[in-house]
């Protein structure tokens, strides 16, 4: 995925990645690399929620089978949240994201 961010970025277009797999700041570190090797310029967007709102979401998509993800459900966001760093990368911009759900 690094190496697809790279090349996307050496022909000039903007790139967005996203994922449960960046709760380590070292995940993050070659996505920054990539982008300097480019000479692009990168931003990190952190979304977060109350984790009782991320697993009401989840366990949401599971019943009705609406994420494309099939191995996404209440365990894996546990493991994800529990194994968080702390990114202490700039610019980094939060976005709050928690927002209720139609039942």
């Amino acid at each position: 995925l690094v190496e697809i961010s790279k090349e996307l970025l050496l022909k000039h277009y903007i790139v967005f990645v996203d994922g449960c797999s960046f709760t380590k700041r070292d995940g993050l570190l070659d996505f920054v690399a990539g982008a300097h090797a480019s000479s692009s310029p990168w931003a990190l967007v952190e979304c977060s929620c109350r984790p009782e709102m991320a697993v009401k979401r989840i366990e949401k998509d599971v019943v009705n089978g609406s994420h494309p993800a099939k191995d996404r459900d209440s365990k894996l966001f546990w493991r994800c949240h529990s194994a968080w760093e702390a990114s202490k990368l700039d610019p980094k911009h939060t976005l709050k994201v928690d927002t209720t759900i139609d039942a």
